[in-house]
């Protein structure tokens, strides 16, 4: 298994001895459909559940082996899917400021006990998963026993993706798997209206990365279109 960054000196002890014993999750791959317009058709309502610029605090707790640090999250999206992510500790201290701008991550600023491999690995990771921008086109669409359907993707070396939605097309759960094992899942709920954007979306996500060891509780507050989308 790979090293895990350290999030903080405080946290580092307890990210090793988590991440050494995994959570053994398996994983449902489901049967596929041949049906690319349906495939197509819950992509594309996937990809509108927010706009395409906006921007959006959160409240997110995290736990890491047992050991919690309450954060703020704010963070901005672009209409190209470039995005923005600043969060501050306890006392509104800024404890990084990061951006991804295509396929490049540049850490703008961070605290000196913050590893920078943390940020980029698995904070700007959580963003694009929880706002439904971690997707690849195209999709295989596949069904599972539950009546849920899956939008699934290759991403190399043994492992994928899949966002998992309700019969609806409700959102339901983001998972990456590999080796026929969960090793991350963020489940959405408590769906409702978000004034700011002007429709109905999921104010509650927990992550859980069972390779790295950390759990977090994420609370959208409040969001709302960016300036440019607005006028």
């Amino acid at each position: 298994m790979r090293a895990t960054p350290r999030l903080t000196s405080a946290f580092a002890l307890a990210v090793a001895a988590s991440a050494v014993a995994c959570a053994h999750v398996p994983h449902d791959p489901g049967v596929r459909l041949d049906d690319p317009a349906r495939a197509e058709s819950l992509a594309a309502a996937l990809a509108a559940s927010f706009p395409g610029a906006f921007t959006a605090m959160h409240r997110v707790l995290l736990d890491v082996g047992g050991r919690e640090l309450v954060l703020e999250g704010y963070l901005a999206v672009a209409d190209s899917g470039d995005l923005r992510l600043v969060a501050k500790g306890p006392f509104g201290a800024t404890l990084w400021d990061a951006e991804q701008k295509g396929g490049a991550v540049t850490v703008l600023q961070k605290q000196d006990f913050v590893d920078e491999a943390w940020i980029t690995r698995y904070a700007l990771r959580d963003a694009r998963v929880v706002h439904a921008l971690e997707r690849a086109r195209p999709a295989t669409l596949v069904t599972h026993a539950d009546g849920s359907v899956g939008l699934a993707w290759a991403l190399g070396e043994g492992e994928g993706a899949e966002y998992v939605l309700a019969s609806d097309g409700a959102l339901r759960a983001y998972v990456r798997f590999g080796r026929g094992e969960v090793v991350y899942r963020a489940v959405f709920s408590d769906v409702g209206p978000i004034p700011g954007l002007g429709r109905d979306i999921w104010r509650a996500v927990r992550v859980e990365d069972f390779a790295a060891g950390y759990v977090a509780d994420i609370q959208l507050v409040a969001a709302e279109l960016a300036q440019a989308a607005a006028e």
